[in-house]
Protein backbone atom coordinates (compact mmCIF):
# COMPACT_ATOMS: atom_id res chain seq x y z
CA UNK A 1 0.00 0.00 0.00
CA UNK A 2 2.21 2.39 0.49
CA UNK A 3 4.58 1.96 -2.34
CA UNK A 4 0.77 2.72 -4.05
CA UNK A 5 0.69 5.77 -2.36
CA UNK A 6 4.19 6.78 -3.53
CA UNK A 7 2.65 6.03 -7.01
CA UNK A 8 -0.06 8.34 -6.25
CA UNK A 9 2.50 11.82 -5.63
CA UNK A 10 5.21 10.25 -7.87
CA UNK A 11 3.46 9.82 -11.26
CA UNK A 12 2.20 12.73 -13.13
CA UNK A 13 -1.43 11.15 -13.74
CA UNK A 14 -1.60 10.80 -10.32
CA UNK A 15 -4.42 12.60 -8.14
CA UNK A 16 -1.66 13.93 -5.71
CA UNK A 17 0.85 14.06 -8.32
CA UNK A 18 0.69 18.29 -7.47
CA UNK A 19 2.53 17.70 -3.77
CA UNK A 20 6.02 15.80 -5.96
CA UNK A 21 9.06 17.34 -4.64
CA UNK A 22 12.19 16.23 -6.60
CA UNK A 23 15.03 14.32 -3.95
CA UNK A 24 11.55 13.39 -1.65
CA UNK A 25 9.95 10.14 -1.29
CA UNK A 26 6.44 11.51 -0.62
CA UNK A 27 3.66 9.58 -0.70
CA UNK A 28 -0.34 10.65 -0.36
CA UNK A 29 -3.98 10.18 -0.64
CA UNK A 30 -6.31 12.51 -1.76
CA UNK A 31 -10.09 12.76 -1.41
CA UNK A 32 -13.54 14.87 -1.36
CA UNK A 33 -16.12 14.79 0.73
CA UNK A 34 -19.67 15.84 -0.65
CA UNK A 35 -21.63 17.78 1.94
CA UNK A 36 -25.89 17.53 0.69
CA UNK A 37 -28.65 16.80 2.09
CA UNK A 38 -30.17 14.71 -0.93
CA UNK A 39 -28.83 12.71 -3.38
CA UNK A 40 -28.57 14.28 -6.57
CA UNK A 41 -28.65 17.81 -5.23
CA UNK A 42 -26.11 20.06 -5.69
CA UNK A 43 -23.97 20.74 -1.96
CA UNK A 44 -20.64 21.93 -0.92
CA UNK A 45 -17.38 20.06 -1.07
CA UNK A 46 -14.43 19.44 1.49
CA UNK A 47 -11.48 18.35 0.18
CA UNK A 48 -8.42 16.75 2.04
CA UNK A 49 -5.21 15.32 1.61
CA UNK A 50 -2.73 13.53 3.72
CA UNK A 51 1.14 12.88 2.84
CA UNK A 52 4.14 11.23 4.31
CA UNK A 53 7.46 11.20 3.37
CA UNK A 54 8.22 7.82 2.95
CA UNK A 55 11.84 7.01 3.30
CA UNK A 56 12.29 9.59 6.50
CA UNK A 57 9.10 8.59 8.53
CA UNK A 58 9.65 12.40 9.90
CA UNK A 59 7.06 14.42 8.58
CA UNK A 60 3.30 13.58 8.27
CA UNK A 61 0.81 16.34 7.19
CA UNK A 62 -3.07 15.88 7.20
CA UNK A 63 -5.20 18.96 5.41
CA UNK A 64 -8.70 19.67 5.10
CA UNK A 65 -9.97 22.66 3.18
CA UNK A 66 -13.53 23.50 3.15
CA UNK A 67 -15.75 24.81 -0.32
CA UNK A 68 -13.03 23.52 -2.71
CA UNK A 69 -16.02 22.78 -5.36
CA UNK A 70 -15.06 25.53 -7.43
CA UNK A 71 -11.28 25.99 -7.15
CA UNK A 72 -10.29 22.81 -7.82
CA UNK A 73 -10.85 19.91 -5.53
CA UNK A 74 -8.78 17.90 -3.78
CA UNK A 75 -6.08 19.37 -5.99
CA UNK A 76 -6.64 22.84 -4.13
CA UNK A 77 -5.56 21.11 -1.30
CA UNK A 78 -2.30 19.08 -2.39
CA UNK A 79 -1.21 22.85 -4.22
CA UNK A 80 -1.60 23.99 -0.55
CA UNK A 81 -0.15 21.04 1.45
CA UNK A 82 3.04 20.92 -0.88
CA UNK A 83 3.82 24.45 -0.07
CA UNK A 84 3.65 23.28 4.05
CA UNK A 85 6.30 20.25 2.90
CA UNK A 86 8.64 22.32 1.08
CA UNK A 87 9.01 24.53 4.40
CA UNK A 88 9.17 21.74 6.92
CA UNK A 89 9.94 19.06 5.17
CA UNK A 90 13.87 19.35 4.63
CA UNK A 91 14.71 20.79 7.81
CA UNK A 92 17.10 18.73 9.60
CA UNK A 93 16.50 20.70 13.11
CA UNK A 94 13.67 19.47 14.09
CA UNK A 95 13.06 18.82 17.96
CA UNK A 96 11.90 15.59 19.26
CA UNK A 97 7.82 16.16 18.04
CA UNK A 98 6.06 19.20 16.78
CA UNK A 99 2.32 19.35 16.26
CA UNK A 100 1.08 22.43 14.22
CA UNK A 101 -2.29 22.72 14.01
CA UNK A 102 -3.98 25.84 12.40
CA UNK A 103 -7.23 26.97 11.15
CA UNK A 104 -6.92 29.80 8.28
CA UNK A 105 -9.63 30.68 5.79
CA UNK A 106 -11.68 27.60 5.85
CA UNK A 107 -8.72 25.27 6.15
CA UNK A 108 -7.55 22.89 8.46
CA UNK A 109 -3.92 21.03 9.19
CA UNK A 110 -2.48 19.36 11.50
CA UNK A 111 1.76 18.74 10.33
CA UNK A 112 3.68 16.12 12.69
CA UNK A 113 7.38 16.52 12.92
CA UNK A 114 9.62 14.09 14.67
CA UNK A 115 13.43 13.50 14.70
CA UNK A 116 14.28 9.41 14.47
Amino acid sequence: MRQDLVEAVRNPRGFGHGAYISGMNIAGKTGTAELKLKKGEDGLENGWFIEFDASLKQLLLTMMIEDVKKRGGSGYVVAKAKKIFLKYGKTNDLVNTWLCSQRLRKSHFSLFLSRK
